[in-house]
This record gives C-alpha cells, sequence and structure tokens, in this order.
C-alpha cells in the first residue's frame, strides 16, 4: 500500500498516518479500526457501510477529456487500495487479507467466486442516443482489475474468480484490457452465461428466474454495481441482481411487474437462499456517477459532496439494503437537494419492502440520513452523508498519497 494520508469521519472520528498498513501518528489499531471479530453473523443485518474517497482515484476531468473510454483513467492501484481500506473498516480486521477471511468464511485457494457486475444496456441503445457504448455508466475493467488483484494476494486463484452479467454483451475491448492484466479470469457476459437448474420463484406471476450457473457453481457471491439514479431510486446492490436473468426488461416492465420498483422483486432477488448463503459483499463503484441509467456519463451537480463532478469514491458493506440506504442519500442529495427526498418519478417501495426483513433494518431507518459539514482540514468533500449510529454505521474515510 503506498503512504497514504486518512481521514475518517464516522461515528468514531480519527485521523492518522498509515503506512504499508501500520498506524501511525500515535494511535493504537483499535483506535482506527473496530475490533475485529465482532462482525455480524448475518451479512444483511450488518448496519455498516464504509465509503472511501480519494480525489486521484481518476484523472478523467469533464469538458477536457473523451468521454469515450473514460474509465482508462481510473488507477487500478488506487481503487485496490480504496477497497482494501473499505474491507478493514467494514471488518476491524488489521489486513486486507485477513479481512477478505472474516468476510469469506472458510475461503481457500480453491474456493470460487462470482461476481455480478452491472453492464449498461447502452449497447443496444446507442442509435437512440447517439452515444458509445463506452461512454455509459458501467462496471470498468479497471474495477474488476482492482478486486481481482485483491482477492489474488488473499490467496484466490484467477482462473476461480468469474465476473458477469447474465443480460448484457461482455465487451470485447473490456476483455482485452483485463486480459492484460488478470489473463486467467473468468469473463461471461449474456452469450456465455449458462443457467443452472435452480430457479427463483416471483410473487408476481413472473415465470421463476434461472439463477446463472455461475452463481451456483460458486461458494461466495460479490454485488459489483455502480452509483446512479433509476426509477427504483438508486441502481445499487438490490437493482443490479435484476441482471441474473436473461431479459431484464421481460422481468422489470412485463408480465405483472410493471412497477418492480414498488413490488417485492427486488427483495425476492436478494433474499431467495441461494443467493443469499453466497452473498458476502457489495462494492459500489462510485468513481463516477449519474443521473440517468443509460446515457453518457455527465458530471454530477452538487460539486459540495462531489468535486468535479466526480464521486471519487468506493462504497462498500455486507448489507445489500444498508449499501442501497446509503446510496440513495447520495442519490437523492444529487437528484432533489434533499438526502431524504426522491425525485418525482422515483420510489422507495423497493427499499421499504425490506423494512423488518432483518432486526436492524427498521423503518426509522429510512428518512434517517442527514446532510453534514466535513471536519475541518479534511481531505473529505465539503459535504457528506451522516446517519444515527443506531440506525447505521457509516463510515466517512478520505485517502490521499
Amino acid at each position: 500500500m503506498p503512504n497514504m494520508l486518512i481521514t475518517r469521519r464516522s461515528f468514531l472520528s480519527t485521523t492518522a498516518v498509515v503506512t504499508g498498513g501500520s498506524v501511525l501518528a500515535g494511535l493504537q489499531p483499535g483506535s482506527l479500526w473496530a475490533a475485529a471479530g465482532a462482525l455480524e453473523a448475518d451479512p444483511y443485518n450488518d448496519k455498516t457501510v464504509a465509503r472511501v474517497y480519494d480525489p486521484l482515484v481518476s484523472s478523467f476531468v469533464f469538458g477536457k477529456n473523451d468521454i469515450n473510454f473514460y474509465y482508462r483513467t481510473f488507477d487500478v492501484n488506487r481503487l485496490e487500495s480504496m477497497l482494501g481500506t473499505a474491507l478493514r473498516q467494514i471488518t476491524g480486521a488489521g489486513t486486507v487479507d485477513a479481512a477478505w477471511r472474516l468476510i469469506m468464511p472458510g475461503m481457500s485457494s480453491r474456493s470460487k467466486v462470482a461476481v455480478k457486475i452491472n453492464i449498461n444496456c447502452a449497447h443496444e441503445l446507442e442509435g437512440d442516443h447517439g452515444a458509445h457504448w463506452s461512454s455509459a455508466p458501467n462496471t470498468s475493467p479497471s474495477m474488476m482489475a482492482a478486486l481481482t488483484k485483491s482477492l489474488d494476494r488473499a490467496g484466490i486463484a484467477q482462473e476461480n474468480i468469474t465476473f458477469f452479467d447474465r443480460s448484457r454483451t461482455f465487451e470485447k475491448e473490456w476483455k482485452a484490457d483485463l486480459a492484460a492484466r488478470c489473463p486467467k479470469l473468468v469473463l461471461k457476459g449474456k452469450e456465455e452465461v449458462a443457467a443452472s437448474r435452480a430457479s427463483i420463484s416471483l410473487s408476481n406471476g413472473l415465470t421463476a428466474v434461472e439463477i446463472p450457473a455461475p452463481v451456483m457453481e460458486a461458494d461466495y457471491l460479490i454485488n459489483l454495481h455502480l452509483l446512479k439514479k433509476h426509477s427504483s431510486g438508486a441502481t445499487g446492490a438490490m437493482k443490479n441482481l435484476l441482471g441474473l436473468t436473461g431479459d431484464v426488461g421481460q422481468i422489470a416492465h412485463k408480465g405483472g411487474a410493471k412497477e418492480f420498483h414498488n413490488s417485492s422483486l427486488l427483495k425476492e432477488l436478494s433474499t431467495h437462499p441461494e443467493i443469499r448463503k453466497r452473498a458476502v459483499l457489495c462494492i459500489s463503484e462510485a468513481v463516477l456517477g449519474n443521473r440517468l441509467p443509460t446515457q453518457n456519463m455527465e458530471p454530477l451537480q452538487k460539486t459540495d459532496a462531489f468535486p468535479g463532478g466526480k464521486a471519487s469514491s468506493l462504497i462498500v458493506s455486507r448489507s445489500p439494503i444498508f449499501q442501497d440506504l446509503v446510496l440513495l442519500g447520495f442519490v437523492n442529495y444529487e437528484m432533489t437537494g434533499d438526502v431524504n427526498k426522491v425525485c418525482p418519478d422515483g420510489n422507495l417501495g423497493w427499499l421499504q419492502n425490506c423494512v423488518n426483513l432483518v432486526p436492524n433494518f427498521t423503518s426509522d431507518c429510512i428518512g434517517a440520513a442527514k446532510l453534514a459539514d466535513s471536519p475541518a482540514g479534511s481531505l473529505l468533500p465539503p459535504k457528506d452523508l451522516s446517519f444515527p449510529s443506531a440506525k447505521v454505521k457509516y463510515i466517512s474515510v478520505a485517502v490521499q498519497s
């Protein structure tokens, strides 16, 4: 890990210098990292969410750089360091390897990891929007490479890691970018992902969703998604699982699910036993964010929270419910100026359906967010989210070499 200045604002507030994973400046490790081994037994009930901010993670400048292939400006090494910081924050582990072992109990070199990515439908809509597919918000090869490097260092063989999206094409340019860094990775888009014999029955009358084979063959499932607005409010961890099906339009908008953001669809996908027993981590690649789900990546407008129009962050948790609650706060602020107010075309039904699904997620968690000033002298953006620690243990950390 490069030398980094870390500034943390959360229910624990501290500033320290970290070098090679050691805490300096007279702080004991426990002052910066929560006690290891105290994880919630049920990841979905874990209300800890870590946001790691690094303004140097991407050199992209809106209005200056070509928007096509914007993700090639993302620094893979910085992304890996940001991810490692987030993993240590949510687990309290002293090292990144130890954090992975807490997140994935029983992991070994033979363990298989499936990573559900978020591939946009922009390729199919190029004629409508006049955009190149590479300019739309997608899970980036840079983030995939960073996650792979972190898992590889923890002992997971590259050939046992599968990145997939059953509903979209895995572009050849992405494959080439990843092959240059991680030649043994398994990469599967809609043409390569096979269905398994397992399926998820849905209460809205739709045909059951066949769970993709990469999930059923995996020991662990990682949900790698984005930060953008959608009719459900936020395109986060739960929305990302719509890509388990080969036809998102069919499952989300037809056959009784025309208002999928109001139905129990997202909850049913996220809580199916075959998904839930494998789901161990949610990562929002929020280096950039977007106000529209499919069109060109554009600058965010609330620059007091997103300097330069960029979120420059990773947001990480073990719970898709608490993860989406935090993402929604950021999206609400960007779209309406109020962290608890959704857009006129948005809806909270998908999140309200999860109330009391786990003991920690109660009805008063929704609406508990506040917009807060970052500490004086902090490297964090001037404005950030804040939550009562009894509702959400939101940890915000800034890193910069």
